[in-house]
């Protein structure tokens, strides 16, 4: 669809442009299919300017539950769009690609938990009276001089890597050594789900049925108001109040439903989804006392965890997502 059709830097003249006219590079086109501003919201106060310490300002990320939504004109339909980040996260899963370097357990599946960017892996070399050394950290993206471009640097807390796979290790080996308790937790969580599930659907069709008698009642005053011979007059002045105000309404109306049909597509675990945590501990129990780094993460591929990383007042955590359910860890004390 975008083959011929010029891209930013060509549109801008970009004079560092190695790529052939017409020739879109994939990190931009996968960023566009994950931006929500195609499906009518676009997101602001992504980021603010704050006094530092040691004097002047600096630009820092805002965390995402501040962010400030905006309804724009769609262009695609969210369930379409849903798909397509099903696709995407499908891909993602299914073709797990290990760090060409050094060994990070959580590479690719952690996420700032101060901005909400990716943490990546960093390897930090030196001298220590005059011996070479290798330190690795999660470091926040944004706080990667390479991508400074991307976002304002948040000036989050790297993690080092040795303590962070350690910890999340043990806890993803103490679940598949003694499943039992995790399941049951599972079908407790999965029936709340279930039950927000519907509450979530009921009150989005709500909102749905206001929003359609507002715009019914804008109708009929607009009809009204082309009926007024006096433009100008009282009459005309109190229903363009009226209008106004229901437009108004319909705006606010509909983002609360984005919102709602937000939450509801997140996935509720499924009797299949238990099961697998199931079969998986059966497979993995014989190898679990001797896995090497490259079981670990396939390991933590099956699981499919997602993490958050945030160090608040000198204490590091960890947070395991997956499907809704939730767990934090402290790591160790980082020197």
């Amino acid at each position: 669809m975008l083959k011929g059709t010029p891209s930013p830097g060509e549109v801008k003249k970009n004079r560092g442009r190695i790529r052939k006219p017409g020739e879109w590079p994939l990190p931009t086109i996968y960023r566009m299919l994950r931006n929500e501003v195609y499906v009518g919201i676009h997101y602001t106060h992504r980021d603010e300017t704050r006094e530092v310490p040691e004097g002047g300002r600096e630009r820092v990320g805002v965390p995402k539950d501040e962010w400030k939504t905006v309804v724009v004109p769609p262009i695609v339909e969210r369930d379409q769009w849903e798909r397509v980040q099903k696709m995407l996260d499908e891909g993602k899963r299914s073709r797990p690609r290990y760090h060409a370097k050094h060994p990070y357990l959580l590479a690719r599946r952690s996420r700032c938990g101060k901005c909400g960017y990716v943490m990546s892996g960093f390897p930090h070399q030196g001298l220590d009276c005059g011996k070479p050394f290798l330190r690795l950290y999660y470091r926040c993206s944004t706080n990667n001089t390479a991508n400074s471009s991307a976002a304002p640097r948040c000036g989050a807390k790297s993690f080092r890597v040795p303590e962070t796979d350690e910890t999340v290790w043990q806890v993803a080996k103490e679940l598949m050594l003694e499943p039992r308790a995790f399941i049951t937790y599972l079908h407790e969580l999965q029936a709340k789900q279930l039950i927000e599930q519907a509450e979530v659907e009921a009150k989005a069709d709500v909102i749905s049925e206001l929003i359609d008698q507002h715009y019914a009642e804008l109708d009929t005053l607009a009809q009204e108001l082309g009926s007024v011979t006096n433009r100008t007059g009282p009459i005309a002045m109190s229903i363009r109040k009226r209008m106004e105000s229901l437009e108004t309404d319909i705006e606010r109306l509909t983002i609360e439903r984005n919102r709602q049909i937000q939450r509801n597509s997140i996935r509720v675990i499924s009797n299949k989804d238990i099961s697998s945590i199931e079969e998986l501990s059966k497979t993995v129990r014989p190898v679990l006392d001797d896995a090497d780094f490259a079981t670990k993460r396939q390991i933590i591929e099956a699981l499919d965890w997602q993490f958050t990383l945030l160090e608040h007042d000198g204490q590091y955590d960890i947070t395991i997502h997956w499907l809704g359910w939730e767990m934090t860890v402290a790591l160790p004390r980082q020197g």
